[in-house]
Parts: C-alpha cells; sequence; structure tokens
C-alpha cells in the first residue's frame, strides 16, 4: 500500500488529466503480486455537500472530470483481506502547480493532512532512495508546522515521531 500511496503522492501530470488516469499509480505495486482493490482511491473533500464530494475523484471506473490547481483530494489506496486483515494509508492533498513547459501546465500534489506516519510497521530497504527522501521531507514538513502549536512534551513526541530514517 505504501508504495502505491508514495507513487500517487509524488505524481506530476498534466492539466486536464482526471483522476482515472492516475489511479494506475496507486494498484500497480499489488497487481505484480496479484492483488487488487476495488474501492476507489481518491475523492474530493468538501465543506458542504458531503465528505465524498465529485465531481473528480481518483478510481478505476472511469470519472472524466479534470483534476484542476486549487482541488483537493484523498490518496488513500487500502487493501482489505476478510478475516485477515487491512492497511489503508491516507492523505489528504491540494493539487498544486508544478512547472510549465512547451507542453502545457502540468500540477502535482501537495500534502494538507500533516500527521505523522508510523514508521515501526514499514520495512525501509524495499523503499528507493527517493522514497526515503520524501519521508524524511513530509516528517520535516510535519515537525516545522505543528511544532509551535505544542507544548514541550508534545514537541518531544512529535520529534521522535517525525525522525528522520537513515538506512
Amino acid at each position: 500500500m505504501l508504495k502505491g500511496f508514495l507513487r500517487l503522492q509524488n505524481a506530476i501530470f498534466p492539466e486536464g488529466t482526471c483522476g482515472t488516469q492516475l489511479d494506475a499509480l496507486a494498484h500497480e505495486h499489488l497487481w505484480r503480486y496479484g492483488q487488487n482493490y476495488m474501492h476507489g482511491t481518491g475523492h474530493g473533500v468538501g465543506s458542504y455537500l458531503s465528505v465524498h464530494e465529485g465531481p473528480h475523484q481518483i478510481r478505476s471506473n472511469y470519472m472524466p472530470a479534470p483534476l484542476k490547481a486549487g482541488m483537493t483530494v484523498t490518496d488513500e489506496p487500502g487493501l482489505y483481506q476478510a478475516g485477515r486483515h487491512g492497511i489503508r494509508i491516507e492523505n489528504t492533498l491540494l493539487i498544486v502547480p508544478a512547472m510549465t513547459t512547451e507542453y502545457g501546465q502540468f500540477l502535482k500534489f501537495d500534502p494538507l493532512t500533516l500527521c505523522p506516519i508510523d514508521t515501526a510497521p514499514i520495512d525501509f530497504s524495499l523503499l528507493t532512495a527517493e522514497e526515503v527522501e520524501w519521508f524524511n521531507n513530509y516528517h520535516d514538513l510535519v515537525r516545522q508546522r505543528l511544532s509551535p502549536q505544542l507544548d514541550e512534551a508534545e514537541r518531544e513526541w512529535l520529534e521522535e515521531a517525525t525522525r528522520p530514517i537513515h538506512l
């Protein structure tokens, strides 16, 4: 699940891309092992209609609404095996401009949810250097943004929960 979460989180894509086009990024690593999940990978997040607000979604069935800068969307691949276990990693993302080239405007995702990701169950030897770098950068962002709002004991906990990973 983590590989798919990170692949989607770190995607850079042309403006006009719909969520269906990005969904395979979150599934691809599972597919290598003959696994799959049938629920959506992500959805819009609203304030008045519902938490699963559209029109955009990231899912395998065709959803034509394009992803646009300023939209929020979740990244939440999850695999559940009845009677055995389940796992889901989730974050809410903001779609932002990434770059403009001769091929047009490209977009990317910035995390809105700033919460440490528990690293205890992760085998970091299975991750690429880029994926480990993402973890360290994300946890650094979490520390920077949240620390000023915390008391000393909470800051100490956050420092431990977001300590850099060294391979």
